[in-house]
């Protein structure tokens, strides 16, 4: 089932929410901006899902050791 995943990258913690498809709410996820924590995310991903990244201050720290992995990612610069 596909899922549609919104990424907001800080300092410290990644925060990311989930909406599935024909579902109405969605899901909230915190976990750590480290190397682990980023690949543990990737690792979750389905070839399904689709992953919106905002480009920002913080998300350059998570594109630098970015983690391959499935899915379809687009990049959006807020404001």
């Amino acid at each position: 089932m596909r899922r549609y995943i919104g990424l907001d990258v800080h300092r410290d913690y990644c925060y990311a929410h989930l909406l599935e498809a024909g579902q109405g709410e969605g899901r909230r996820l915190r976990f750590p901006n480290t190397a682990e924590g980023r690949a543990d995310f990737v690792a979750r991903l389905g070839p399904e899902d689709a992953v919106a990244l905002e480009v920002s201050s913080g998300a350059f720290r998570f594109t630098i050791s970015w983690p391959t992995g499935p899915g379809k990612w687009w990049w959006w610069t807020p404001g």
